[in-house]
């Protein structure tokens, strides 16, 4: 399950200034929108839902490399360390180009390039499950699924799928779930 995109050079030239090419690993995000409004190109869009009761659920995260100029700013606001530089210039510009990232083209990002360990979400105590979906809710990138019988519920985490952002973790009423360690890309 690959991304597509044209492996295009837009430049060969390394620009000046260039501190690395973020990459949103959505690690511990609270859709704070710090990166966003650091952003003088306008670079990064992110859509929350702010609920009533203070629960903010991330609905897509989008960064326009074309307009990125690499400042770094968007890593230096982000109070959680949720975005990387990338200072390998050559072959940052031979995969991501002047195209737009979302959210599950930057997962398949975070794989091919292996920089580091991975935090995906997973049932730290699943018998506090009280079965409420909150988690199937907040998911960006719908890596929790549920399945329904008479007598249960059953809530089924994609490690795959997971990015690690936590939206889950801090929605669960329950303290269900919990970050662990995955190495399943290799």
């Amino acid at each position: 399950m690959g991304v597509d995109r044209l492996k295009v050079k837009v430049s060969s030239k390394v620009p000046e200034n260039y501190n690395g090419h973020p990459l949103y690993t959505m690690e511990n995000c609270t859709s704070c929108k710090a990166c966003q409004r650091a952003c003088k190109q306008e670079a990064i869009i992110i859509d929350v839902d702010a609920k009533s009761d203070g629960r903010k659920m991330l609905r897509s995260y989008i960064l326009d490399f074309g307009k990125c100029n690499y400042c770094g700013e968007c890593a230096k606001k982000c109070p959680n360390d949720t975005i990387i530089m990338v200072e390998d210039f050559g072959k940052m510009e031979e995969i991501v180009g002047s195209e737009v990232y979302d959210i599950s083209k930057f997962i398949e990002l975070k794989k091919e390039l292996r920089l580091r360990d991975y935090k995906v979400s997973h049932f730290e105590n699943p018998d506090n499950c009280i079965g409420c979906q909150l988690c199937v809710l907040t998911c960006p990138v719908s890596a929790i699924s549920v399945v329904r019988n008479e007598k249960e519920v059953t809530i089924n985490i994609n490690p795959d799928l997971c990015g690690g952002c936590g939206e889950c973790i801090r929605n669960c009423p329950a303290l269900a779930l919990g970050f662990t360690d995955y190495r399943g890309w290799d």
